[in-house]
């Protein structure tokens, strides 16, 4: 399907801009591009006639550069010294391409049936000796380029692509399959430009409750390279039987969602929640036939048929990663922040209005920790809510606290996009209060 023009805006109550956090009202770039992806479709042609809107040259160009970005950012982030995850240091520095990669594929092929996933790489990496030194006493890198990801990461991919494929869900897969076709990329790449995607977003999520009962849920979701992801962003209606069935807001090239709504059903956002290695959870997760974190809250976005079976099949399913999912539903008190671990729930956090816990606020770290100073997102949100008030809550008055993406379920049509909202402020503010907004 192609666009769905303007006449079809009012389905998609979610609106997500990747300008600064301080950006105002009049300065603020309109709502993405929306389109219609068809599930009918098979999942190589879903994207097509997204992509056909769109310069495939500056297409390639922008991701390439994000993929860029991507890798070297994640390696200068310091390493967390895990010694199950040595193999980090040993691929590191080794050349896959160095005339040892037949011995290498060899040792791949004896573990693979005999080791656990989460030690199967460590196997092989134990065998493999670094360039430049012996196999006693090999050196340690440098603590800085113990996370240099881009040369080992690209090339162990690049060898193990279609394993890696056989192991995802579907129809994932295929739907990358198919864009990486029309984009002349290769699997590899658009595997890992999806994968490490899931490790890279700064975020803050709400869900609250007004007192009369409605959900509403924000979120602020952050990328260090807003600018050219700004490029990419598109809202999509996902499409059933011709029916929209969900909702949420990704980039191209990109198929998960971190934002999105099953109409008058339920909200669904996630918030990166940082532990463990992010090859780590590519890598070894993935032979466990885990999902991807954003890759959940699509499915879930497209099977749960109400707020309780949201909760539980985000909170039950294996994932690649640990990530907080922030749920919000359609009646009182269905709001709640799931902290998740890759097994599953290490906590459930629900909205508690009867004791005046009308809001929850989750950044990118355990709500029972303290929050790091260098990085207090939440205090600021929690200040903000309790100076705007239960009572005046509103999907505007909160788009002020999270600068980003508003959504309720209950009122699928009534949030247009920010330069819409202020231009019909008024016009929207009555059609809630008579109940025209889709209850």
């Amino acid at each position: 399907m192609g666009p769905a023009g303007p006449g079809a805006r009012p389905g998609l109550a979610l609106l997500l801009l990747l300008a600064g956090a301080q950006v105002s009202a009049a300065a603020s770039p309109p709502a993405p591009p929306l389109f219609n992806v068809s599930l009918d479709a098979a999942p190589e042609l879903r994207w097509l006639p997204v992509l056909r809107h769109f310069d495939l040259d500056f297409l390639r160009t922008t991701m390439a550069h994000i993929l860029g970005l991507l890798t070297r950012r994640l390696s200068s982030v310091q390493a967390r010294r895990r010694p199950e995850l040595a193999f980090v240091a040993a691929l590191g520095s080794v050349g896959l391409e160095d005339g040892r990669s037949g011995w290498f594929d060899l040792q791949v092929r004896c573990h693979q049936r005999h080791a656990l996933p989460q030690t199967f790489w460590v196997r092989v990496a134990r065998r493999v000796s670094p360039a430049g030194s012996t196999q006693s006493g090999e050196r340690s890198p440098h603590p800085r380029c113990r996370n240099k990801a881009p040369k080992w990461v690209h090339a162990l991919i690049g060898k193990v692509v279609e394993e890696l494929a056989r192991f995802l869900p579907q129809p994932f897969t295929d739907e990358i399959r198919g864009m990486c076709e029309v984009l002349n990329y290769s699997l590899a790449d658009c595997l890992l430009l999806n994968l490490v995607y899931e490790s890279t977003a700064f975020c803050t999520s709400i869900v609250a409750q007004d007192s009369r009962g409605h959900i509403y849920h924000g979120r602020n979701l952050d990328y260090p390279f807003g600018n050219f992801l700004r490029k990419l962003t598109v809202d999509v209606q996902f499409l059933k039987n011709g029916q929209v069935a969900f909702t949420g807001t990704t980039f191209i090239g990109y198929v998960g969602l971190w934002t999105g709504q099953s109409p008058y059903k339920f909200t669904v956002s996630g918030d990166e929640r940082d532990e463990g290695w992010w090859w780590e959870n590519v890598i070894a997760a993935l032979f466990q036939r885990h999902y991807p974190v954003s890759w959940l809250i699509r499915a879930t976005l497209s099977e749960s048929e109400n707020f309780e079976a949201a909760v539980y099949k985000l909170a039950k399913t294996p994932l690649i990663a640990d990530v907080y999912y922030i749920v919000g539903g359609t009646s009182p008190r269905e709001g709640v922040v799931i902290t998740r671990n890759r097994n599953g729930a290490a906590d459930i956090w629900p909205l508690d209005p009867l004791n005046g816990a009308w809001f929850r606020v989750e950044t990118n770290y355990d709500h029972w920790k303290p929050v790091p100073k260098k990085d207090d997102r939440r205090t600021p949100a929690i200040k903000a809510l309790n100076a705007t008030g239960q009572a005046n809550l509103s999907l505007e008055t909160l788009f002020q606290v999270t600068y980003r993406a508003v959504m309720t379920s209950v009122y699928p049509g009534c949030l247009l996009s920010l330069l819409i909202l202020i231009k019909k402020k008024k016009r929207k503010e009555s059609s809630l209060k008579s109940g025209k907004g889709g209850r």
